[in-house]
């Protein structure tokens, strides 16, 4: 795919393409082509045109032809090069359906907004929309996002969403809704009164006179171009059934311009159709789209494409989307509505049994999500509990992501479940992955045991990979001890599952990444490269592994020393993820964090954002310990870096009652340990001691760095405590005692990164016991692993003791690249001290005041200033705030006191 000269923009697809999310349907993110006999309409494109302002609405009743006048002004903005997304919308979908289809839209429109270059921040994503948004505020250029049938949302949390991007975009996006009705709790009014939304209705949307004339090629007589203005009104659709009546020489009747919709159809569209002709259309009102292939299987046919061809009555009113397979269509949503509504209530068991065979059709396809919809239309929950378990369970989540999985989810009914025990299995998944690890697990214990499940009396072995699966997943985001039964059966289960025919490649490689995994949070790096490489064999050519697979390898890297393996693999991982995983906020913040922490250790800057909110982001989405893991460090250490961790310890207290509140006891022994860690470096020895005795951690060394039964991470941060305790309490020797057996284990797993924070902690050590000497040969140590590893944040997390440390060495080395290394650590200390002093002017203050709500226009009116000043005067603020962008800048003036929590 070429890049064109805009930043981040490609061209989008010509046609059709199922990758890469080949279980969303594209028809929904695809703007319709033109019907045939359209009428161009230049004034109205133009008045129509989401370029003009932030937000456009087409309101009208059905029939106005707001769907097509959209769908040209998208056409037209994509033809000037302007990436544009089409989402159409129906009743079904949910906060996060609604969510993972505007980030592929946008992605299908041909702009990538997770560029390795352009996402340097991070922030609070609460979904993958905030995401984009956030990313957008550095994209310089415009983007349009059209969401057509607004009416259709009921979900107060999809309503909200659309809110979020209307209020709270960048001024880069533009945004255009189209239905019959706006929402309740849409907020269009307040945009509107501020000048930045105009609502289009139905008196604009009518056919002018020269308009009409224009409809019918000028060929009416005057006569007869005033009957048909009468009694159309100049509305579309009665325009649309006139041309078509006259096309096909039927007399004109005198109908009331006040009948209803029904009529019109019945009485001019369908009038002249022959029985069979007009029970064909009623049977493809009950199919989404219309794919001819897909309607002679259900309707037991083979002509369905000439039949529709054929049907002169539905010119104009198909929506046509031409895809590599071939042409798909869906009737208008007037025409489709009547029938439907008409097949129902004509012979409901037909209308049922047709929706049943689609269901079965669909699944034959493996789309299950969608087979499972039309199962529920056809009155049969129990059907589409069938469809699920056939289709794999559990497993679509590996074969087609999170979100099918989740829609999946929300159509099983209590009765279905019960009815299918090992759908239950499906209900764990979704609970763990949205941060209710409890309830998952407590679920999962009604679930059977793979040895009680059979088949033909032997074991159910498809039943026993997707309860491998569950545990696997409960166990790396449940938050289980890595010495927890979850974990200690895992690798037995693989094993025996490994002999079974039933077990595919892609679910093995799947299995072995989870493996993988375990091995990883052991710090047992050498059998999880292993195990890496065989998923990565299995799973060759996926997605998953490309993104997966590399941050976990990089992750290795890191810890072991090697930057340049880490970056890379991380660049491979954030280039997989903005291709591949817009859907997934969870990897996108996983790219995001990882990359994150390496550009911390290697060259600490103030630029670094803090990581505030994961909270709700965990709550969200739910998340993997080991991605919790660097999340957690990477919060304390952004505080850290700017000085300021008055409130750490109070947000991390709270972030502990959730974690508990919630069953995540790993992630809440490691939260506990990085507080006391806080305390004790803000001086609150009383109330770190406390904390170690009310959460029970060890005393010894040997059971502080265990690491059969605990994670690398947390070993980490328990030790690292201790040591920092001991310290504190003069308990001198104690400390050097664990020092000591703490680089024993740091040499002997590879811990190389972990290894410079052991040495910072044994200088500051001997720095308060008075053994200078000592000091300043760990330092010696640290400023010579140093040259061949550049990791400086490890010194300058305890530069309080440790820069005295370092010039006391410069002063007795004389070896000039140890010189120069420490010359190097110095300067990145002075720095960052001074950043952390540089407070904001007044008039940098006035701005920042008025950042929120206000555009840069209203600004500068209100302070009496150009818009260029308050531009300088922002790049100020942002700059003296280390933030990029408006939403941090406001978040960090609350953080420093500047504007009110």
């Amino acid at each position: 795919m070429q890049t064109n000269r805009m930043d981040g923009y490609e061209e989008p697809r010509k046609s059709l393409v199922r990758n890469p999310f080949p279980h969303l349907l594209q028809q929904k993110i695809t703007i319709p082509g033109r019907v045939n006999g359209y009428v161009h309409r230049n004034r109205l494109v133009e008045r129509a045109n989401p370029l003009k302002r932030r937000l456009t609405v087409l309101r009208a009743t059905a029939g106005f032809g707001k769907t097509t006048l959209l769908s040209e002004c998208c056409r037209e903005i994509r033809r000037r090069g302007i990436p544009t997304a089409w989402i159409s919308l129906d009743s079904g979908d949910s906060e996060k359906v609604l969510d993972v289809y505007i980030a592929f839209a946008i992605h299908e429109a041909g702009l990538r907004l997770t560029d390795p270059e352009e996402s340097k921040v991070i922030s609070e994503p609460k979904n993958r929309t905030q995401l984009i948004v956030q990313n957008l505020q550095s994209y310089r250029k415009r983007l349009v996002i059209a969401f057509d049938e607004i009416e259709q949302l009921s979900d107060p949390d999809s309503i909200a969403l659309l809110n979020f991007l209307a209020h709270r975009g960048p001024p880069n996006l533009h945004i255009a809704f189209s239905g019959r009705e706006i929402p309740i709790g849409l907020d269009v009014t307040n945009l509107q009164m501020s000048g930045n939304a105009e609502i289009i209705d139905s008196k604009e949307l009518r056919f002018s006179e020269p308009e009409i004339a224009k409809f019918f090629n000028l060929k009416l007589t005057r006569s007869t171009l005033m009957t048909e203005i009468h009694r159309s009104a100049g509305w579309p659709f009665a325009l649309r059934v006139a041309i078509n009546s006259k096309k096909r020489n039927l007399p004109l009747l005198n109908e009331n311009i006040h009948w209803n919709e029904s009529h019109w159809i019945e009485s001019r569209l369908f009038s002249s159709l022959s029985s069979e002709d007009r029970e064909f259309v009623l049977d493809l009102s009950v199919f989404d789209w219309i794919d001819t292939e897909l309607v002679d299987e259900v309707l037991n046919r083979n002509d369905s494409s000439k039949r529709l061809e054929s049907l002169e009555v539905l010119e104009g009113l198909l929506g046509v989307i031409t895809t590599e397979r071939g042409t798909v269509w869906q009737l208008h949503p007037i025409v489709q509505e009547h029938c439907s509504n008409q097949l129902y209530n004509e012979d409901r068991e037909r209308f049922r049994r047709t929706h049943k065979c689609i269901a079965n059709a669909l699944s034959k396809k493996n789309l299950i999500v969608p087979a499972m919809r039309h199962a529920i239309d056809s009155d049969d929950p129990v059907l589409a509990g069938e469809i699920l378990q056939r289709g794999g369970g559990v497993r679509i989540w590996t074969r087609q992501g999170l979100p099918e999985l989740s829609e999946a989810n929300r159509m099983l009914t209590e009765d279905v479940i019960d009815r299918f025990p090992r759908l239950k299995l499906v209900r764990c998944i979704e609970l763990v992955v949205r941060g209710r690890p409890h309830d998952a697990t407590m679920l999962y214990r009604e679930c059977p045991h793979p040895i009680d499940v059979k088949t033909r009396g032997e074991l159910d072995s498809e039943y026993a990979i997707e309860n491998a699966l569950v545990r696997g997943v409960l166990a790396l985001y449940g938050g289980n001890p890595t010495n927890s039964d979850w974990i200690a059966a895992f690798p037995n289960s693989v094993r025996k599952l490994e002999k079974t025919e039933s077990l595919d490649p892609y679910t093995r490689g799947t299995l072995e990444y989870v493996h993988c995994v375990t091995h990883f949070l052991r710090a047992e790096f050498e059998p999880a490269l292993s195990m890496l490489q065989s998923a990565t064999e299995h799973l060759y050519g996926t997605h998953y592994v490309a993104f997966y697979g590399n941050v976990v390898q990089g992750q290795i890297a890191f810890i072991q020393g090697r930057p340049q393996d880490a970056k890379a693999s991380y660049q491979r991982a954030m280039r997989a993820a903005k291709n591949h995983f817009l859907q997934d906020p969870v990897a996108l913040l996983s790219c995001q964090i990882v990359r994150q922490e390496l550009t911390l250790e290697c060259s600490p800057s103030l630029s670094v954002s803090t990581l505030d909110g994961f909270r709700n982001f965990l709550k969200q989405h739910g998340m993997p310990y080991s991605l919790f893991a660097t999340a957690s460090n990477m919060y304390i250490d952004t505080r850290l870096l700017s000085g300021n961790l008055s409130q750490a310890a109070e947000v991390l207290d709270d972030l502990l009652g959730f974690l508990r509140g919630h069953g995540y006891r790993t992630f809440a022994r490691l939260l506990a340990a990085l507080k006391i860690n806080v305390l004790l470096i803000d001086g609150r020895v009383a109330e770190a001691q406390t904390g170690w005795q009310s959460e029970r951690f060890p005393e010894r060394p040997v059971d502080c760095l265990d690491l059969a039964n605990q994670s690398w991470r947390e070993m980490e941060a328990i030790s690292e405590a201790r040591v920092r305790l001991l310290i504190a309490l003069k308990r001198y020797g104690e400390g050097r005692d664990l020092i000591r057996a703490w680089r024993s284990i740091c040499t002997k797993r590879g811990l190389k990164r972990t290894q410079f924070r052991v040495l910072t902690l044994s200088a500051t050590l001997e720095k308060h016991a008075g053994e200078i000497d000592r000091a300043v040969e760990c330092i010696h140590e640290y400023v010579e692993q140093f040259v061949d590893c550049p990791y400086a944040w490890p010194l300058l997390r305890e530069s309080s003791d440790c820069v005295t440390v370092l010039k006391w060495f410069q002063k007795v080395n004389k070896n000039s690249r140890l010189q120069s290394a420490a010359s190097e650590l110095l300067r990145l200390s002075q720095q960052l001290d001074y950043g952390k002093n540089k407070p904001l002017s007044a008039r940098e203050i006035e701005v920042l005041t008025r950042l929120e709500g206000s555009r840069d226009k209203q600004i500068a009116h209100d302070l009496g200033i150009s818009v260029y000043g308050v531009r300088y005067h922002l790049r100020g603020v942002f700059s003296k705030l280390r933030v990029n962008n408006r939403i941090d800048a406001i978040h960090r003036a609350r953080e420093q006191g500047y504007l009110p929590k």
